[in-house]
């Protein structure tokens, strides 16, 4: 029996594993985090009014069977789970009931087994049998002050389900020095739920939700060889057929990958693929808070269609090739991409694909990394400048804009020091431009005389995607010391999440405040935000 774990202030964490017999072997492990029982103590009564709580916990378990020489068996099953919200409340300082109570919930589920058969040494066969599920729900409510000062309600939920039941078979042959060949074939039955609501269908407990249940079945056929073809020259070349039964869509997938080793310290490399999706995700670009909804292709929508190619550049240098930098920059294209439309409706009886729009879209950036990988100083720095951008004729009168998760610049940077033979210093630093999102930002009357009369004054916002979170950068740093405690193994680390204390946005909304005194209703713009600066102290362990 060998296991490790770890207990901390946040979370905790374990695995086992060893033989049940000479031919039997088990692996079990589990993790749960708890800062929201916790986070409390760190935030003043101002600060826990606008940080979410947020915990995870996640399972899972593996066992191995010998059969034979040639044959093994392996069993396994998962199980995780997120869950994030906020029921911030009413503020009496204030006189205020306004409040944006939220609650977003995902997870997956999935159990497998899989038969691992020798039949040469230059032959090997894998078959596979997988249940998985997975499921997320969003629901929001937003309570909040007209420009009358009379307190209004808006709601809004949404959940997808995608539960599959799939059997992959493949084998990989070894002909010669120079090949190495796969192929496989694989079916899914997918089944897809989604259900989308607003205000109304709430106030009838759900029932006015509109509601989807798609029964589909996928499969593929794929071949791949990889080949060196010379002492510096190697390739993989391949492709895939796949089927989806939603629309009898029947698509071909063609993919190389080449790497030329121009001496022991440089290589490029580039590649090439078109890849097809039926599976699209759809989010509302007003709500800045995750309402991820999955959808499928059906007749009426078509697959997702993507054409990628890269360039890459490889060296490595010092005088122990202490040094691995890297540089790619790649280009994609993107077609028949879903968004929902500007008049979206969520009402009974309207179907959820009415909703959507359909367009292109293209990413392209370039991506940079350089580590230091030996002596008592290690780390890594990557950055990637990279846009996303959207055209759709039917949205914000058919200008370009970019994509919900469009992110300009992404730096990272880690670095691992020893201090001696038990003690070591790591930091680590990331920085991210803010995400776009539709924002309100002003508000007009189409009457400036009844300008006081209900209903009279309504919210502009931005350009579809015109508005952006603030950047979001954290520093963490962490001091460990190793040793051995009741006989194993152990780390004791302090660290510390969010040194400077960041108050990095979750998510950003717009929130009339009303002052009973004046009659006068003022629009705020508020912030989410997720972690403080965290002291943490733990323990890991093997044995």
């Amino acid at each position: 029996l060998t296991g490790q774990g770890g207990i901390s202030v946040i979370a905790s964490r374990i695995t086992l594993e060893g033989p049940i017999n000479d031919d039997i072997t088990y692996m079990i492990s589990g993790r749960r985090m708890y800062l929201d029982l916790l986070l409390g103590l760190f935030l003043s009564s101002e600060d826990k009014k606008n940080t979410p709580d947020y915990y995870f916990y996640d399972f899972n378990a593996k066992v191995n069977y010998k059969i034979s020489d040639k044959d093994r068996i392996y069993v396994s099953g998962f199980f995780g789970r997120d869950v994030i919200g906020a029921s911030p409340g009413s503020d009496n300082s204030n006189n205020r009931n306004e409040s944006l109570d939220f609650g977003i919930n995902w997870g997956n589920s999935t159990a497998s087994a899989k038969w691992v058969h020798i039949f040469s040494p230059e032959l090997f066969g894998n078959s596979t049998l997988i249940y998985t599920t997975y499921k997320f729900g969003s629901e929001f409510k937003e309570t909040s002050y007209d420009d009358n000062g009379i307190l209004k309600t808006n709601q809004f939920i949404s959940e997808s389900q995608i539960r599959d039941f799939s059997l992959k078979a493949d084998v990989q042959y070894f002909p010669d020095e120079l090949h190495t060949i796969k192929t496989g074939i694989e079916a899914t039955q997918h089944r897809f739920f989604t259900s989308i609501g607003d205000e109304i269908s709430n106030q009838f407990g759900g029932l006015l939700a509109t509601e989807n249940t798609i029964n589909a079945v996928d499969a593929a056929l794929y071949l791949q060889d990889e080949w060196r073809i010379t002492d510096k020259l190697s390739t993989n070349l391949g492709g895939r057929l796949y089927y989806f039964q939603n629309g009898n869509y029947l698509r071909f997938e063609p993919r190389a990958q080449f790497a030329y080793q121009m001496n022991d310290d440089i290589k490029f490399t580039s590649s090439f693929s078109i890849a097809n999706q039926f599976l699209h995700l759809i989010t509302r670009n007003d709500i800045n808070l995750p309402t991820d909804l999955w959808f499928p292709s059906t007749k009426t929508i078509l697959p997702s269609t993507s054409t990628q190619g890269m360039l890459g550049f490889e060296t490595t240098f010092g005088e122990k090739k202490d040094y691995l930098f890297t540089a790619e920059a790649y280009y994609k294209d993107m077609r028949n991409l879903l968004e929902y439309k500007d008049t979206a409706s969520f009402s009974f009886g309207t179907p959820v694909e009415s909703q959507f729009v359909s367009g292109r879209g293209e990413a392209y950036g370039l991506e940079l990394f350089l580590n230091k990988r030996i002596g008592d100083f290690t780390g890594w720095l990557g950055y990637t400048l990279s846009w996303t951008k959207r055209y759709f004729d039917e949205l914000d009168n058919g200008h370009p804009f970019y994509a919900r998760y469009d992110s300009r610049h992404d730096l990272s940077a880690t670095f691992t020091y020893d201090l001696s033979e038990n003690i070591e210093l790591g930091a680590s630093w990331i920085y991210q431009t803010g995400f776009a999102y539709t924002m309100p930002i002003g508000t007009y009357s189409l009457d400036p005389s009844t300008s006081n009369q209900w209903g009279s004054t309504n919210r502009l916002y931005s350009d579809r995607n015109g508005y952006r979170l603030p950047s979001y950068h954290r520093l963490d740093v962490n001091l460990g010391f190793k040793t051995h405690i009741l006989g194993m193994k152990s780390t004791i680390s302090l660290s510390v999440y969010n040194l400077y204390n960041r108050k990095n946005p979750f998510a950003q909304y717009v929130q009339n405040d009303y002052d009973p005194n004046t009659g006068d209703v003022t629009p705020v713009l508020k912030q989410l935000t997720l972690f403080p600066l965290l002291p943490i102290l733990s323990w890991s362990f093997s044995f």
